[in-house]
């Protein structure tokens, strides 16, 4: 009865204990070289320091794309610095490295564009060879094919 009563309270004790110390710190995703890779590529004015960390913290790609362009996410300055320290900045920290926060949202509009136009451009070029693609598929495709030839 005894060790009974120790194991229980035991368990009552770490369960508190767990329970009020709680996580350590923010759940922290794997990333791999290539998704660090793919962000820069999208925006090569990322430092892939700060592309890394937010990927870490995010868990997706499409996550920390919406962070840079939110402003969220530390940008390599023009000149030395001037860039924030943190991964993450607050929107005063992002103000203070832009000269004019009008420009860079003017800049990032134009930048939307421009990416815009190289899907377009990328979806052009490949769209006749993934047509000619489908069109083989569909031909091997006969629709008689599972039926036997015994009948």
């Amino acid at each position: 009865m005894d060790m009974i009563t120790l194991f229980i309270l035991l368990t009552i004790l770490f369960a508190t204990v767990g329970f009020f110390t709680g996580p350590t710190g923010p759940r922290r995703y794997p990333v791999t070289e290539e998704m660090v890779s793919q962000v820069v590529a999208l925006f090569p004015d990322v430092d892939r320091t700060a592309a890394r960390n937010d990927l870490q913290l995010s868990g997706s790609i499409e996550a920390t794309v919406e962070n840079i362009l939110a402003g969220k996410v530390r940008r390599q300055a023009a000149s030395a610095g001037t860039a924030p320290t943190g991964a993450r900045t607050t929107a005063a920290a992002a103000a203070n490295t832009s000269p004019a926060p009008t420009r860079a949202r003017w800049e990032g509009w134009v930048r939307g564009e421009s990416l815009q136009a190289k899907r377009m451009a990328m979806v052009a070029e490949f769209r006749p060879a993934f047509l000619a693609k489908e069109a083989a598929l569909a031909a091997q495709a006969v629709p008689g094919a599972g039926r036997s030839k015994a009948d």
